[in-house]
């Protein structure tokens, strides 16, 4: 995904939850912490498995990562098992 196509993203999400794309980013940097800081260890995993390696994702890896993961399990290739993409 490159620059242009998530901010677009952002912004089709702001626009329809009447925010900025801006907010929209900071709500999914806030989403990436509090997933990070959880208790389980396997969902602490899961986060920092995804992206470039670095400690805290990108909220472009983030935003990546989920709907590959969501169009997987759709597509059946991915047992439903594991931690939920809705869950941080």
């Amino acid at each position: 995904m490159n620059h242009s196509d998530f901010d677009s993203i952002l912004k089709t999400i702001a626009d329809q939850h009447c925010t900025t794309p801006e907010e929209v980013k900071a709500g999914i940097c806030e989403a990436i912490t509090a997933g990070m800081k959880n208790s389980d260890p396997a969902k602490c995993n899961l986060w920092r498995s995804m992206g470039s390696g670095a400690e805290v994702p990108e909220p472009e890896d983030a935003v990546l990562f989920f709907s590959a993961l969501t169009a997987i399990r759709t597509l059946g290739l991915l047992a439903q098992s594991g931690p939920s993409t809705t869950e941080q």
